[in-house]
């Protein structure tokens, strides 16, 4: 509305306008209503169900080639090994004579009295890989929680000779490319640190390097118990190539291990059936 003062014959008039000002700094834009928020919601959710399988698959996959890359630089390293030791692996009594051990200097943590690791294959490898906590090879990120404390995922063994795909005169069964020499552990609990594992008398002390000791010698070391046994951490999608005579369970994962020949293979597991007189279990066999 607008007024203006007119002369003093013409008295006062009021003018209104028709046209009044548009607002200023204001937006009459609409906004979302509620049905169009949970429109857009729920095409998020859609799309985010479709995508979280595909990274999952993206870290298992990664995953899955930390733990090879952990095993090829294992395997470099064993190579480094036999090359300075006459060409072949080391004896039981050289790697303290049990499958599965603590990292190189680590304590047991439940015995205070406990001394530092100075046996296994971390410790023989340790001048060829100069592992440090943060970059630590023998871990596999994969494993399960409770393995995970452990500070070391693979176990492994030893056998006469050294890194070859040819069949040992005194094995001629055995193919190296699917024995295994290093492998992710899944039933096995540390030795006790320092301390070397009993061997019986085929391997007398001073037959390092022999031909006498004629089996792999070692000590499995304590087992868990079988409801504490770990299925395969990692997941692929792969076929058995081997047939078991007895029922086929469930799978349950896959695992890693390097062979006499220092190669890389798949293994897959199965889970653990318990029953009231015990379990079933299959062992993991080679797929890959």
């Amino acid at each position: 509305m607008m007024c203006t003062r007119c002369g003093p014959s013409q008295g006062r008039r009021i003018i209104i306008s028709r046209h009044p000002k548009k607002n200023r700094g204001f937006s009459t834009a609409r906004g979302f209503t509620l049905v169009e928020l949970l429109v857009v919601i729920a095409i998020i959710a859609i799309l985010l169900a479709l995508l979280l399988p595909f990274i999952k698959r993206a870290h298992q996959s990664a995953q899955n080639q930390v733990c090879k890359s952990n095993l090829r630089q294992i395997g470099f390293a064993i190579r480094m090994y036999c090359d300075d030791n006459r060409g072949r692996f080391p004896d039981p009594y050289t790697l303290g004579g049990a499958w599965f051990r603590r990292p190189v200097g680590e304590r047991d943590p439940d015995d205070p009295a406990s001394l530092p690791e100075v046996y296994g294959w971390s410790a023989l490898l340790q001048p060829y890989l100069k592992v440090k906590r943060e970059n630590n090879i023998w871990l596999c990120r994969s494993n399960r929680d409770d393995y995970l404390a452990h500070k070391i995922s693979y176990a492994g063994n030893t056998w006469p000779g050294g890194p070859t795909s040819k069949p040992r005169l005194a094995f001629p069964q055995i193919d190296p490319t699917q024995q295994a020499v290093v492998f992710e552990n899944w039933q096995l609990e540390p030795w006790k640190s320092g301390v070397p594992a009993p061997l019986d008398d085929r391997y007398p002390p001073g037959y390092e390097y022999s031909a006498k000791w004629v089996t792999n010698g070692m000590n499995a070391s304590p087992y868990l118990s079988a409801t504490h046994w770990q299925g395969g951490p990692h997941y692929y999608n792969l076929q058995r190539n081997t047939s078991y005579k007895t029922t086929v369970l469930n799978t349950d994962g896959y695992s890693h291990s390097l062979h006499l020949d220092l190669s890389i293979h798949v293994r897959r597991h199965y889970k653990l059936i318990i029953v009231p007189n015990g379990y079933t279990v299959v062992f993991p066999d080679p797929v890959d």
